[in-house]
């Protein structure tokens, strides 16, 4: 063996660790986006299960009432004269 070229040896340093935190723009981005899809989600479904009724409910009734059909709900109420 060369003497020459042991002599040039040197350590090898590993690479310094990489911090999680602050992340990256691209998480916050995808977190944001994440984050307005959920609430979209959750606005739309809301929205949809909501039906206009009259003050006091008492009973509702599905069925084609107009002969179109689609399912109708039929509501009555207590209260409202």
């Amino acid at each position: 063996m060369n003497p020459e070229l042991v002599s040039q040896l040197r350590d090898i340093h590993g690479l310094d660790s990489i911090p999680w935190w602050p992340l990256a723009p691209g998480w916050w981005l995808l977190a944001a986006l994440a984050v307005a899809v959920i609430f979209l989600l959750i606005s739309l479904v809301r929205n949809m299960l909501r039906y206009p009724a009259g003050s006091f409910p008492r009973q509702v009734v599905v069925g084609d009432m107009n002969g179109d059909s689609i399912p109708d709900l039929v509501v009555s109420n207590s209260g409202d004269g």
